[in-house]
């Protein structure tokens, strides 16, 4: 078995794929097809399979990985002897009885010590403390004995001379790909590099780098440098020209290319480099080298431009062990970087200094290398910040081997087995190999347009002669003029009779290109096609094993739903989008069982089993025994009258179903797992990369054909709304309010059964989007309930789920949430309408739900309402209508008073001491001004305080509060008689389902004590009992210059 991969792409004009190709293509998806071609090749009579799997081809670098767990072993026993000494000639000696000859860590040892000048028995016991792993990395960047063996490993990959190797610096990561992460996270986060930047990029190039710098995150201008692959992959001279543009900021290679397998020559490398020294000397450039020790000779960045490079080594990858997750940044002590803080604003500065003040206490804060090292940890900064000591340990024992080959045997034998690899990939393909200078053949790059110009000649050949030679009968009778025949079809459309002639030049490549893409379409509809006629069979009742009369089929975006007798069969669409992947039945069946997992949270009688769909030619059978030709989540079927947008349609939606599906949501979201302390998901990096996908989506979608100022403005709005709550995000996200939600929860994918709701549906399919803060989970009921013209609705969910929860703080963000569900459904429904109908002008679905989105955007407007009123005089009636109204946040005293005994909102308080004593009660009104205060100021949303704030000092804070915020402000006193008080007290005790617990004699004390409203009380607006609360209501809005709540 062999360690490496196959790089495929499709050469068009000038020899190389555009990066929007690139990042449209997921490497990963283009493996799980291959390898299923692959197998079922291999499956048949003298098939063979080649798996190249994903590592470098240094297979033969078993020692160092050996050494590993033998020192690892070692070290945790320790032997019972007291100092490192006797440890190590314990060691030796334990490892010379089992091996012939002498012992590999006896040679490292002893090489270190001669060619490093590093103490034997001081390597072996740092190397021991590092592979138990029991204190932090310190330094942090990396520990002092690997930092000498990789410095010098790295200062003979990258032919760098004695000063250059002394001035590096090097900071060890999980891999590459962290370090580039690494390195443009804190480039943006001090301020160095900014959205819109533009980053030149040696294409084709690794697609995670790709992926990485198209981030919407990032936002940067991304300018492709394509290599020529007429002169062995070099770049041309007009695209190093590009490089004077001062506007490009960094450019990004991996050299030897990546998946072109070739380096860059010595005179490309040097006139880059005269290129930086006499024009652009504040050029970063960043350059992966890991497949640099494979090149003779090799010319490295790292030695021609020391102080503009950023280098990366990738260790697991070049030493076939990528589940270390090893590699190592290098920067010159005098580096770029340092001299672009130097140049930014005072300002800038300032805020720095307060940043990084427990790194160092110079002007201006530490220089860049620390400022990446400490940034690399995120929140807990530099304290934890470092590769964990074992990697390092590994990582040390990796390059001290590769060191110790001081005649380059090894490499020797990697070259000569790459070498056998590829000639046998074209003897396979039955084709001579390309002839390409310094060719390292880790890769190759198979330029499929070339191969079908070769291969389609033969093909039609061999066709034609088995036409001409079958036997004349009805089998080979011709079609019927008129609509072609399938095979003729087909043929017409794959292999048009110009290719065979075509002229040579960039016109046949460009034609080879597209013949390509044909291919690659065929094959992808024709699995869509087989499914698709699957589901047409699976229409006849005959093919399930109970009572079905007949059957009929859903279909969303993503899957079809046949509905059958009592049961409910979902089927998933053998497609792959960038959210997801169903393009191959062992993916399918995988996310059926992971659907059954996470809605049997939610939905467990409506969930049962997945069955397998096995097909022949007497048809298709549910749950039948055999090779099955499709899986599906067998439910239980309930009427489809019943899901909530569809009584939202007939206007049978009412509030008692919305707030017992906020008590539903509440309850689920208290019991659904945490997300874990080191987790990613949820992380607020993550939320605004799905936020800017959105638009970004859309934007490509629809760039022709919306207005181009309505995605403009919500991207701008979406950048500047997350910065304003990011802190609020992580400090939820700290704090546990990331869980696993359901992830889809709109009106379409809640059921009311049985008198509850039941919320079905959950996306199974991407972690990342079920992964997330329950503020985003309750903004899509919200939203979905704004977009179907309920917004009385929306905040009367929203108001019970926060009374049940009491989680206030997710308030702040929700705004944001709620323009991204409506950009969400916007997304979903373009993905829709491409799949059922040509493109064409955006569909009216997609508008709405964008001219939703932005009406959301623009509609924070906070003010502070509180009401005033004896018990029974109809405030919190009046409270309720009016957050209705305004799009309001209730906060209620009743509630709130509970919460702070330690009591849900539906409980008594049973006559707890002191719950409505004086001191209590200031403690209610400090809780309500924490929250007015939270969801006016920070959430920027209005707020109406349902409480009695009899006294004057009740109704001054939130006056105050008000006035300290700017907002607008009023008190709203509710009034009536006091026979008509006791009359509704009495009542309201006989209503189970109201909070209130207050009683005549309670009303007796407030009459008693109460402060009325003064004469210089100005902002006061009575509601006496004959009063239209409709009426009222809208004067109030018209005071706070609200409006409707509807956006």
């Amino acid at each position: 078995m062999t360690h490496g991969r196959i790089a495929l792409g499709v050469n068009g004009a000038g020899g190389s794929p555009s990066p929007a190709w690139e990042s449209a293509t997921s490497p990963f998806e283009i493996r799980n097809r291959l390898l299923g071609l692959a197998r079922s090749a291999a499956a048949r009579p003298g098939g063979r399979l080649l798996d190249a799997g994903r590592g470098n081809p240094d297979w033969m670098a078993i020692e160092p990985r050996r050494a590993f767990f033998q020192l690892g072993h070692h070290a945790a026993l320790g032997n019972g002897l007291p100092d490192r000494d006797a440890q190590l000639d314990a060691f030796l000696r334990e490892l010379g009885n089992e091996a012939d000859g002498e012992p590999w860590w006896s040679r490292a040892l002893t090489w270190a010590e001669s060619a490093l000048g590093i103490d034997r028995r001081a390597l072996f016991g740092g190397l021991c403390d590092g592979v138990l792993g029991a204190r932090y990395p310190e330094p942090p960047a990396m520990l002092p004995l690997p930092d000498r063996i990789c410095r010098a490993h790295l200062a003979q990959v990258y032919g760098l001379d004695e000063r250059t190797a002394r001035s590096m610096r090097l900071f060890a990561t999980e891999g590459a790909s962290a370090a580039i992460c690494y390195l443009f996270e804190s480039l943006l986060g001090n301020g160095l590099l900014a959205a819109g930047d533009r980053i030149a990029v040696v294409t084709p190039i690794f697609s995670p780098y790709l992926e990485i710098l198209s981030r919407p995150a990032f936002g940067f201008g991304i300018d492709a440098l394509p290599l020529d692959d007429d002169d062995g992959w070099q770049l041309p001279r007009h695209c190093i020209d590009r490089l004077r543009d001062p506007d490009i900021r960094a450019l990004v290679a991996v050299n030897p290319g990546n998946p072109v397998a070739c380096p860059l020559g010595a005179d490309v490398v040097e006139r880059i480099g005269r290129l930086v020294e006499s024009e652009r000397p504040d050029l970063l450039v960043i350059s992966d080298d890991v497949y640099g020790p494979l090149v003779p000779g090799y010319a490295s960045f790292a030695a021609r431009l020391p102080r503009n490079t950023a280098a990366l080594f990738s260790y697991s990858k070049f030493f076939g062990a990528t589940g270390w997750r090893l590699g190592i940044m290098s920067l010159a002590a005098d580096h770029v970087l340092d001299r672009w803080l130097a140049e930014r604003p005072d300002t800038r500065i300032v805020t720095d200094e307060s940043r990084y003040r427990s790194l160092s206490a110079a002007p201006g804060g530490p220089d860049f290398f620390h400022r990446l090292v400490a940034d690399s940890r995120g929140v807990a900064f530099h304290h934890t910040a470092g590769l964990s000591t074992p990697q390092q340990v590994q990582l040390a024992l990796f390059a001290l081997d590769a060191l110790m080959d001081t005649e380059g045997r090894r490499c020797h034998e990697l070259q000569t087995a790459l070498a056998g690899r590829r000639a046998a990939l074209w003897r396979g393909l039955g084709l001579p190999p390309p002839s390409v200078r310094d060719h390292t053949g880790y890769y190759e790059w198979l330029d499929t347009a070339g191969l079908v110009r070769q291969w389609v000649p033969r093909v039609l050949a061999g066709r034609a002669a088995a036409l001409h030679a079958r036997p004349a009968g009805p089998a080979c009778r011709r079609p019927r003029r008129g609509r072609p025949s399938g095979e003729r079809l087909r043929r017409k459309r794959l292999f048009p009779a110009r290719v065979a002639r075509e002229p040579a030049g960039a016109g046949a490549r460009a034609r080879g290109a597209r013949l390509a893409r044909r291919l690659h379409r065929f094959g992808r509809d024709l699995i869509r096609m087989d499914q698709r006629a699957l589901v047409g069979r699976l229409l006849d009742p005959r093919c399930y094993p109970h009572p079905v009369e007949k059957v009929d089929v859903l279909e969303t975006h993503i899957s079809y739903v046949l509905l059958a007798g009592e049961f409910a069969y979902k089927i998933k669409k053998a497609l792959a989008l960038p959210f997801l992947d169903y393009s191959t039945l062992e993916l399918r069946r995988r996310y059926c069982e992971e659907e059954l997992r996470i809605n049997r949270r939610t939905a467990p009688a409506l969930y049962l089993d997945v069955v397998p769909i096995a097909d022949s030619a007497s048809g298709p059978c549910v749950g039948a025994a055999g090779d099955p030709a499709e899986y599906a989540v067998r439910m239980r079927r309930f009427r489809q009258t019943d899901l909530f947008d569809a009584m939202a349609r007939r206007n049978e939606l009412g509030p008692a179903h919305v707030v017992e599906l906020a008590r539903h949501v509440a309850w689920f979201h208290a019991r659904a797992d945490g997300t874990p302390a080191d987790s990613r998901w949820g992380a607020s990096a993550t939320v605004l990369d799905q936020a800017l996908d959105n638009v970004s989506s859309l934007r490509a979608r629809y760039a022709d054909l919306c207005a181009s100022s309505d995605l403009g403005e919500l991207d701008v709005w979406t950048r500047t709304e997350f910065a304003r709550i990011s802190p609020m995000l992580e400090r939820r996200r700290i704090a546990g309010r990331v869980r696993e939600c359901h992830g889809d929860l709109h009106l379409g994918n809640i059921a009311w059964i049985d008198g509850a709701p039941v919320a079905f549906d959950a996306i199974e399919f991407e972690p990342a989007l079920r992964w997330i803060d329950v503020a985003s989970e309750i903004a899509f009921v919200v939203m979905d309930l704004l977009d179907h013209g309920l917004p009385a609705l929306a905040w009367r969910f929203l108001d019970e789920y926060l009374a049940v929860t009491g989680d206030y703080e997710a308030v702040v963000p929700l705004r944001f949430f709620l323009v991204y569900r409506a950009l969400v459904r916007a997304k979903v429904a373009a993905i829709r309408s491409g799949q059922q109908a040509a493109a064409g002008a955006m569909p009216p679905e997609v508008r709405g739900h964008l001219d939703l989105a932005r009406d959301l955007a623009r509609s924070a407007r906070a003010s502070v309402v509180a009401m005033h009123g004896l018990s029974g005089s109809g405030k919190s009636t009046f409270a309720l209508r009016l957050a209705e109204s305004l799009g309001a946040v209730r906060v209620r005293s009743d509630v709130e008073r509970k919460r702070l005994a330690g009591l849900p909102a539906e409980a008594s308080t049973g006559g707890m001491p002191g719950v409505y004593s004086a001191d209590f009660t200031r403690r209610v009104y400090d809780r309500l001004e924490v929250l007015t205060r939270l969801v006016a100021g920070e959430g920027r949303w209005p707020v109406v305080v349902d409480a009695a704030s009899l006294l004057r000092s009740e109704r001054d804070r939130f006056r105050m509060l008000a006035g300290g915020l700017t907002l607008p402000f009023c008190v709203v006193s509710c009034e009536a008689g006091e026979e008509e008080l006791r009359r509704r007290i009495e009542a309201r005790r006989r209503d189970a389902g109201n909070v209130s617990e207050a009683t005549t004699s309670v009303l007796a004390d407030q009459m008693r004590w109460q402060e009325p409203i003064s004469e210089g009380e100005q902002d006061v607006m009575r509601v006496g009992p004959d009063d239209r609360i409709d009426a009222c209501v809208a004067n109030v809005a018209a005071r706070m210059e609200v409006g409707s709540a509807r956006p």
